[in-house]
């Protein structure tokens, strides 16, 4: 009973558990060996057999001295007429010498022959034999060249006196599956390499384009747009407000932070960008007169014709061929520095991403990055605020009387806007307004009864 609980929890063991499995697997290959060593102790060596090759050649050799005895039998029967006169004489003289004491000696009668010359027996006879000869020795000479038969060789295990084991699966497997694994953290790791190279690379890349791209805005949009100021129809306010005057010190900045990556290396761009990341707070006001520049552009040329002349005509260039561009859109340029400093954060990210840990680079990327951050943020919030008193300014316009120079103080805020339409009311009617309460029902009905006297709504969202 024991032994079969043994047997079917041993079996169910090796069924589910996979190291189980092998282990019992190893042990039976083993065994079989062991038993093959003692079965060679015991009995030796097998003999070898002979191979295939082999077989086929001992064949063929039996084929060919068949071959030689059939022909020299028919050799024999095909016998000249001449071989067998010779032999008949032979015998005739052998009977008169056993006849000599009793008569006396005579000469023996020859049988007639035709004369045939010795020239062609000689040269009928000789290539027979010759041929004869050749073929007996070729045969001689095959079967002593003959190769013997190749002993098989045997795995190192299996020789007599040698202390070598055979190689255990389980091992094999696992170095197997360690050298897979170490292929391919190489893989992961070269890989990863590369993607921190090519966004190294990126950014020293887009620094050059984004001061080529600015130098260009600068050149051939704002400089002949000032120097034609008068001829366009625009005034000293819509230069200002179209070109920031923050643009030359943007500039400036950013090829001090080219020129740091070219001589420091791409690799120290974290240790660059933390020295200079606390004046990216400067692009707050370009970004808040951005969207005013915007409008104003889009408003120029739907109404000026000659401002959309001009703009067509500097982004051609001096190319002549319809419909190509040498240059951008004003508002492509623009937009740019809108997106530097993002740009920053998301090349930071990649490059933390792909930098293994213990580099000594990674506590300065990781800085830089969080400098970076904290100058985006800074230039959001800045903007909205901006956004949000340009609004109040606004509504303050739409307004009439007291209301009008009360509502922009400097501890209000903007909190949130609606649109709608605002009927104006009289004293009396602002009064019962004021004096109701809006928790119960009836001032509730007694409003919608108001609003009906009126005709139309206070306010519509």
């Amino acid at each position: 009973m024991f032994y079969e609980l043994f047997l079917i929890s041993l079996g169910a063991a090796i069924l589910t558990v996979k190291e189980a499995r092998e282990l019992m697997i190893g042990a039976i290959v083993v065994a079989f060996n062991i038993l093959m060593w003692v079965n060679k102790l015991i009995f030796g060596e097998p003999r070898a057999t002979p191979s295939k090759q082999q077989k086929s050649a001992k064949k063929l050799d039996d084929k060919r001295a068949g071959k030689d005895e059939k022909m020299e039998d028919s050799k024999k029967k095909k016998a000249p007429a001449i071989v067998r006169r010779r032999k008949a004489g032979e015998e005739a003289s052998n009977k008169d010498s056993t006849k000599k004491n009793s008569a006396p000696p005579q000469a023996p009668a020859l049988p007639r022959r035709k004369h045939r010359s010795p020239s062609r027996e000689s040269t009928k006879a000789k290539p027979k034999i010759i041929r004869r000869r050749n073929r007996s020795e070729s045969s001689e000479s095959t079967k002593t060249e003959a190769a013997p038969p190749a002993v098989p060789t045997l795995p190192p295990w299996k020789h007599r006196g040698t202390s070598a084991h055979p190689p255990n699966p389980i091992s094999t497997t696992v170095d197997s599956k360690e050298e897979e694994k170490q292929k391919e953290d190489r893989a992961r790791a070269e890989r990863r390499k590369a993607k921190r190279e090519n966004a190294e690379i990126e950014m020293v890349a887009c620094e050059e384009s984004y001061i080529d791209s600015l130098t260009i805005l600068q050149d051939v949009y704002q400089i002949p747009m000032e120097r034609n100021r008068k001829s366009l129809g625009l005034e000293e306010k819509d230069l200002n407000t179209i070109f920031s005057s923050y643009i030359p010190s943007i500039i400036q900045l950013h090829r001090t932070l080219l020129g740091d990556f070219k001589s420091k290396g791409r690799r120290k761009c974290g240790e660059v960008l933390y020295k200079n990341a606390p004046f990216f707070k400067m692009y707050t006001a370009y970004l808040n007169g951005y969207d005013a520049a915007l409008d104003l552009i889009s408003a120029n040329r739907k109404g000026n014709r000659k401002f959309a002349k001009f703009l067509s005509k500097q982004r051609k260039g001096d190319l002549k061929a319809a419909h190509k561009w040498k240059y951008m859109d004003i508002a492509s340029y623009l937009i740019m520095p809108v997106q530097r400093i993002p740009r920053y954060e998301l090349l930071l990210k990649e490059i933390i991403k792909n930098t293994p840990e213990g580099d000594q680079e990674l506590p300065c990327l990781k800085n830089a990055l969080e400098m970076v951050r904290d100058a985006a943020q800074h230039n959001n919030q800045s903007m909205r605020s901006y956004q949000d008193v340009q609004k109040i300014v606004e509504i303050q316009g739409i307004l009439h009387g007291k209301l009008k120079d009360e509502i922009i103080q400097p501890h209000r805020c903007l909190v949130g806007t609606f649109e709608g339409t605002v009927s104006t009311l009289s004293e009396e009617d602002a009064e019962k307004i004021s004096t109701l309460n809006w928790d119960t029902g009836e001032e509730a009905e007694k409003m919608h009864a108001f609003r009906r006297r009126m005709r139309r709504p206070s306010l519509t969202k």
